[in-house]
């Protein structure tokens, strides 16, 4: 069980009450709030921090870890530091699908302050067409400072920070940041040193396209649409040939049914009651046939 809290904090029913009412319409949630969501509405923690980060400081229990950026800490010589170089994930989008293929899936995203990486990946998933989504003001930095992993609660004290967003497109539209109105341990304890970089921007420009974004599969090779006409094949209609000697020509063996001249009138008179006529072999090609619309020719 829980201990330690007051009004307003975790597990405090009033605030699991209006958290449940107010998400994830509201967008972005606080710690309180997120422990309400994930313990009793069934949200998934998105944790988007890179592998090294969840190894060296630790996780949310339960939270899955799927990096937007990878980063590694390299020895930069002109500096004569250490600096995180960052790569984005070129499968984060596909990775996501594969863990929560139902876009309809409450989730939180939290990244290490709540800021970049939370706020790129809200957009991200967003324009992915998942439908419920929070991000977790303050990250793992933030939540592991008022809690443990075992979700045990610090003792401490609190100054209240304001956060807000502001977009063109909503909450989690391109452009989106937190304001501060006090320098409280939201924005103190969560900081985060690292500049990271635009992960769609970064993507794009490396030449590989978002996979939210991605353009679709090519169609099968016999359907697909050829932007330039394919050149005309070697069996199209040649040009006229040459006049070839009529000593030459081979006899057509089909030449009495094509030819248009009909044919003689015999030099007998015909009777009043003409005998029956010998079966003609091709009579069922050259006659029409009712339903069938013409001849064999």
């Amino acid at each position: 069980g829980f201990s330690g809290w007051k009004p307003g904090q975790y597990p405090d029913p009033a605030l699991v009450e209006a958290t449940l009412a107010n998400f994830p319409e509201k967008g972005i949630g606080s710690v309180e709030e997120c422990m309400a969501l994930y313990l009793d509405a069934d949200y998934k923690i998105l944790d988007v921090r890179s592998p090294m980060e969840v190894e060296d400081e630790g996780k949310v229990g339960g939270s899955y870890n799927i990096p937007l950026l990878l980063c590694q800490k390299k020895y930069n010589p002109e500096i004569e530091k250490k600096e995180v170089v960052q790569t984005p994930n070129p499968d984060f989008i596909a990775t996501v699908k594969e863990t929560f293929p139902d876009t309809a899936t409450n989730i939180i995203v939290m990244c290490s302050n709540g800021r970049q990486r939370a706020m790129q990946t809200l957009v991200a998933l967003d324009e992915a067409g998942y439908t419920n989504l929070v991000g977790m003001k303050g990250g793992y930095n933030y939540f592991y400072y008022v809690f443990d992993n075992k979700f045990r609660r610090r003792d401490i004290g609190r100054a209240k920070t304001v956060w807000s967003a502001d977009g063109s497109t909503g909450i989690f539209a391109s452009g989106v940041d937190f304001l501060m109105s006090d320098g409280g341990d939201e924005g103190y304890v969560a900081k985060d040193e690292v500049d990271y970089i635009d992960w769609a921007t970064t993507l794009a420009a490396s030449g590989s396209a978002t996979p939210a974004a991605a353009a679709p599969e090519p169609a099968p090779a016999s359907f697909a649409a050829t932007p330039t006409p394919e050149p005309t094949p070697s069996y199209a209609a040649p040009p006229a040939a040459e006049p070839v000697p009529a000593t030459s020509a081979p006899a057509n063996p089909f030449a009495e049914f094509l030819s248009a001249s009909p044919e003689p009138t015999p030099s007998y008179e015909a009777p009043s009651t003409p005998a029956a006529a010998p079966g003609n072999q091709f009579a069922e090609f050259l006659t029409e046939k009712p339903g069938e619309g013409g001849s064999f020719w």
